[in-house]
């Protein structure tokens, strides 16, 4: 079949029917890859645009996914306590499902968004969509969806959905999936692995069940091994391990009990969004928060952690641990409270769902110097281990890698910005340093998904690059100088380390808090923060044989002190303030 215009919605290039295409409409940037880019150079082709990257839309579009999230939370926790015959509070789902269900949001609104804008158009051409992929909704838990929310097949599925929503399913030509289209990550079983290690550790657990003061729960704080061991002493406490993320061994996915659901349950909305968003919540939901619920707590039971525990402790399990989640949960809706610890560069957006989540769980919150957006912050310190620098003859520049489809909602660049924007100020920093200083950069791409390797290298053959053959702090403290082009944690490692720092990016594109517009405002005095590519380039050129004359300069170490005052601050009685923060 010939197709005038033929709608893209992701690079599963079957879908896109080259020989018979004469247009290709492309849903956004995230259906061109750089290996595909042979295939998408054709003056007739367009690219929609992103109705998200409007940076005063996005502010619109992150306050109304936050209202659509507190009516999805709320219809979630009428119907699970019904399907579970439970009386579970709000609070008690928001902290085992809210982080699945705000993912979920992000993933189904952005596309509800940009389809809705092409409808509006007038365009009026055919998709493809291929067939049996029905098995992309099941997950078996928030780790699992992470997974397989970020495969082309995953958002393909989802895209057709949407579209038919809009056009109907006259839309569409079908095709039979390819082979291998997506392969299912394994589990690790922790029975078969590493068997005398996880023998110990189930003892320790043992032990640390049977002796332990129960008023206490930590489970991966990222505090050091010395702040660890302090606390454990100064409180009573022994360790607990964690274990493997495991595959629910006899809950499995039940179609029908989903088509049941998510037509018993009502929803009393108006709007065509939230209409989609709530036929599909339960089809898409992780197996543990239903089938294998019950399985779940039971499995739980089996780690021995505290019964009644007055502080639960963590830094990330929050998140991405469905078994600690739910043990928060139960004990939450107990009496316990949950304290979070700050683990990365937080407190600078504008914006951002994740943050508000861990407002909206817990007690409080230990910063690592910040108090801003809620009562609840604690200015805490810097948690992780310094050290001086021991800078070798290299520059390390460290490079932001955006996922090309939406998950967290925040005062970042979209996917279209940071293609069109952000990739190339990367290569327009680059071109402008000395041929001397490419010969010694050293580039660290966050992850392989953007193929920046590729990128630079076609452009520049004269620089490096290296991902995790080494741990971060290793890299920064053998660096004579560390780049960086994004606002997030690296930067704050570097400068809490006194670690000379130059750092650029698109300001538009990263909205700040006012706190952090005002510190950022004098780091950019100093030069340690430019407002573009070519800027921060000229000044390594004019800095690198002098990195320290520079550096160690007062006006500049002021900046950096006043930097670390608020997003890395030091103290002399860590463990005094980590426990006023823990009992209170």
């Amino acid at each position: 079949m010939k197709y005038s215009e033929l709608l893209v919605t992701t690079p599963i290039e079957e879908t896109w029917a080259l020989k018979d295409s004469k247009k290709l409409i492309f849903l956004g940037e995230n259906c061109k890859t750089y290996s595909n880019k042979r295939l998408r150079i054709d003056i007739n082709n367009k690219t929609l645009k992103d109705p998200w990257s409007n940076r005063v839309s996005r502010k619109i579009f992150f306050e109304n996914a936050e209202k659509i999230y507190e009516r999805a939370l709320e219809y979630i926790h009428i119907n699970l306590n019904k399907y579970h015959a439970t009386s579970k509070s709000k609070i008690y789902w928001q902290i085992l499902v809210g982080p699945w269900l705000k993912i979920f949001i992000n993933s189904t609104y952005h596309p509800w968004e940009v389809i809705k804008d092409l409808k509006n158009s007038d365009w009026n051409g055919k998709t493809i969509a291929i067939n049996n992929l029905e098995e992309t909704k099941k997950s078996y838990d928030i780790y699992d969806f992470y997974k397989k929310r970020l495969a082309h097949a995953w958002n393909h599925h989802l895209c057709c959905q949407i579209i038919e929503e809009f056009y109907g399913s006259e839309i569409f030509d079908h095709i039979e999936k390819p082979h291998e289209l997506f392969v299912e990550e394994k589990f690790e079983d922790e029975s078969s692995n590493h068997f005398i290690k996880n023998k110990i550790k189930r003892f320790i657990n043992l032990v640390s069940y049977k002796v332990n003061n129960s008023s206490y729960f930590f489970h991966k704080t990222y505090l050091t091994k010395y702040h660890q061991i302090a606390l454990a002493i100064k409180l009573g406490v022994m360790p607990f391990f964690s274990k493997a993320s495991i595959q629910l061994k006899e809950s499995s996915y039940d179609e029908s009990l989903r088509d049941s659901l998510s037509s018993s349950s009502k929803c009393n909305t108006s709007d065509p969004f939230e209409k989609f968003l709530y036929s599909k919540i339960f089809k898409y939901m992780p197996i543990n928060y239903l089938e294998g619920y019950i399985e779940s707590k039971n499995y739980l039971l089996s780690r021995k952690w505290p019964e009644n525990p007055k502080f639960i402790v963590t830094a990330n399990s929050h998140w991405i641990d469905d078994i600690f989640k739910l043990y928060a949960a139960e004990k939450v809706e107990n009496g316990s409270k949950l304290k979070l610890i700050i683990h990365g560069g937080h407190g600078k957006a504008a914006y951002s769902d994740f943050e508000n989540h861990e407002i909206n769980i817990s007690n409080k919150i230990f910063s690592w110097g910040w108090e801003e957006y809620s009562s609840k912050i604690i200015k805490g310190f810097y948690i992780k281990n310094k050290f001086k620098n021991s800078p070798k003859d290299y520059a390390l520049q460290v490079l932001f890698s955006e996922w090309p489809y939406q998950m967290l909602f925040k005062s970042t660049p979209s996917y279209e910005q940071f293609v069109q924007n952000h990739i190339p100020q990367q290569l327009e920093f680059i071109s402008n340093l000395s041929s001397q200083i490419r010969n010694k950069l050293l580039i660290k791409p966050a992850d392989k998904n953007n193929s920046f390797e590729e990128i630079i290298s076609e452009r520049f053959s004269d620089v490096n690059f290296i991902y995790q053959e080494k741990p971060f702090n290793k890299l920064i403290k053998n660096s004579k100088i560390v780049i960086h082009s994004y606002n997030e944690t690296p930067i704050v490692e570097t400068l809490a380390n006194n670690i000379p720092t130059i750092s650029f990016w698109n300001q538009e594109h990263w909205e700040q808090c006012p706190s952090s517009v005002k510190i950022y405002n004098l780091l950019k005095e100093v030069k340690i923060f430019h407002t573009s590519p070519r800027s921060a380039a000229l000044h390594l050129n004019n800095i690198w044989d002098n990195v320290d004359d520079w550096w160690n300069d007062v006006k500049v170490q002021e900046a950096v002190k006043e930097h670390n005052d608020w997003f890395a601050r030091e103290t002399d009685k860590p463990i005094d303030e980590l426990i006023k923060f823990i009992k209170s």
